[in-house]
């Protein structure tokens, strides 16, 4: 068994070690490796659903407002899918395929053709009207 465990360390600011730290006891987790395990497990699952062509959203079903999750790493995983075969016609890598693969995933909507790449990943209405956003006084 302790031939299988390889040690990995890596230097973080005291910050991060108290949000690790908050996320923690918000999780009940009683170890780091455990706050880790899961972290890379949801993670795995978010790079996978980005390579299936899926987004990874926050969903309000209560007031009907998604929010996809863009992050490098998805942004890069989405870039490494390559056709199977060479007889598929390569995508023109001048036109975002993100924004494309939004709209056909997203949410039942009935007014998403048409939308900015901007808008396109801003909090949305099931209906498709852009979320309102809170002026600040």
């Amino acid at each position: 068994m302790a031939d299988d465990l390889i040690r990995i360390q890596f230097e973080m600011t005291k910050e991060k070690v108290r949000d690790l730290d908050h996320l923690m006891a918000a999780t009940s987790m009683r170890s780091r490796r455990e706050l880790f395990d899961n972290a890379l497990t949801f993670f795995e699952w978010g790079v996978s659903e980005i390579m299936r062509g899926n987004l990874v959203a926050a969903v309000d079903e209560k007031r009907g407002f998604y929010q996809p999750m863009v992050m490098p790493a998805f942004v890069a995983a989405r870039r490494s899918i390559r056709p199977r075969s060479a007889k598929l016609r390569q995508p023109d890598r001048t036109a975002s395929v993100l924004p494309k693969r939004a709209r056909r995933n997203q949410l039942p909507l009935s007014q998403s053709a048409g939308r900015s790449d901007e808008e396109q990943f801003e909090p949305h209405t099931v209906e498709g009207a852009p979320k309102p956003k809170h002026k600040e006084a």
